[in-house]
């Protein structure tokens, strides 16, 4: 099998069917609804590792700087812009399917004055690309 054939979630440009579906997070007590599909990490939703995360996360307050390094289609940076308006909330993904959805997801909830701000994190060489953000304190999900 090649790698044409075969694509992973951390693919730039997942090769299999996209299958979109909606799926429902509860976090920090509310309802995110949500689209993901095939291609994507966790797309039959939510994860039990994110949730463990956000379970044992406090909800951030003010105007944190926040940083979801491979957001997928974007349960923790939604539910941060969602719970915390004052947020920026930089959201990067390899996969330009889970950028695309999480964008997509975004303007769905229309979060409020939350600055999100989504970018790939890769170049086609494999080399982590140098964001604007690379030099300032912000609290990460990963």
């Amino acid at each position: 099998m090649t790698s044409k054939e075969f694509s992973q979630y951390f693919s730039e440009q997942p090769s299999g069917t996209e299958l979109r579906r909606t799926v429902t997070a509860r976090v920090w007590g509310r309802e995110l609804t949500l689209i993901t599909a095939g291609g994507v990490f966790a797309a039959d939703g939510l994860d039990r590792g994110t949730a463990v995360l956000l379970r044992a996360s406090p909800i951030p307050v003010g105007s944190p700087r926040i940083l979801d390094l491979g957001c997928g289609y974007g349960p923790i940076a939604l539910a941060v812009a969602v719970s915390c308006p004052g947020a920026h909330v930089d959201a990067v993904d390899v996969n330009e399917r889970a950028l695309a959805l999480c964008r997509e997801n975004a303007e769905a909830l229309r979060s409020g004055p939350t600055r999100l701000i989504l970018r790939r994190a890769m170049t086609r060489s494999g080399q982590i690309r140098q964001s604007e953000s690379a030099n300032r304190r912000c609290t990460s999900y990963c």
